[in-house]
């Protein structure tokens, strides 16, 4: 374990050279973009925990509308991707915050880019697995849905070969079909909650509606109706409301 701690320690340490603000984790951000409950290691929940990532500039406001986050996991003593998500920002402000669902426990990498690749921050959380007496999870008899470690939420105006984060209101009329990977067809009901940008922040709720998706090849598939132009998080979840995982997309 301490063999391990060391080459975590090095790993942090040869890329934070290139940071170019802070990364903290937290339970909650407020709207002044200060962090409520600050951890380097949680220890999780048996549904898995909801946390937020928040990334500061150190050099005034963050100045493009787009990030990316990649997610990689400590495996055989090296970190492996995971996850590569967007991130959509208030270019004017400072600050972003950004929701993450941890479902497995192990030590994770979280890397926060610009378009171009360069690093802005860089992180990494250990997370373990919560210890619990037999039979005290749930009293109720329907088992927890068995979830894969990581799911796809990607949006399209057509087919799987047009995926994208960003597409024209005026030529899609704010329609665009949801593509879950994996799948399971046994499975097909999932919960959306539908948030909407205000002011830098996905704060502004929208709508949650109940979506049966339909298997397209290895995917499923649902089409979403969004309201007006803006950028858009889409939250995940399953029927019983347990939160799976988050896409953003945007309108121009």
């Amino acid at each position: 374990m301490l063999q391990i701690r060391v080459l975590i320690s090095f790993l942090l340490a040869s890329s934070v050279i290139l940071a170019q603000g802070s990364m903290v984790f937290c339970e909650k951000v407020d709207e002044a973009g200060r962090a409520i409950e600050t951890f380097e290691s949680i220890i999780l929940a048996p549904e898995g925990q909801a946390i937020q990532i928040l990334y500061h500039s150190e050099s005034g406001s963050i100045g493009t509308p787009q990030l990316k986050l990649e997610i990689a996991q400590l495996k055989n003593h090296s970190f492996q991707k995971t996850d590569l998500r967007s991130v959509f920002t208030d270019p004017t402000k400072e600050f972003v915050s950004i929701p993450f669902n941890l479902k497995t426990a192990g030590d994770y990498r979280f890397r926060l880019t610009n378009q171009e690749g360069k690093v802005l921050a860089e992180e990494i959380l250990s997370a373990s697995v919560e210890m619990s007496e037999t039979g005290s999870k749930r009293e109720s008899g329907n088992a927890d849905p068995i979830l894969p470690d990581h799911v796809d939420l990607t949006f399209s105006d057509g087919g799987a070969d047009n995926l994208n984060t960003e597409f024209s209101f005026r030529v899609t009329g704010g329609r665009l079909k949801l593509f879950l990977h994996p799948f399971d067809e046994s499975d097909p009901e999932r919960i959306l909650d539908i948030w909407q940008n205000e002011g830098g922040q996905y704060k502004h709720f929208i709508r949650s509606e109940k979506a049966t998706f339909k298997k397209v090849g290895e995917a499923g598939v649902y089409e979403l109706k969004f309201p007006t132009m803006n950028d858009y998080k889409v939250d995940l979840h399953t029927s019983d409301n347990t939160l799976i995982t988050s896409g953003f997309v945007g309108f121009k």
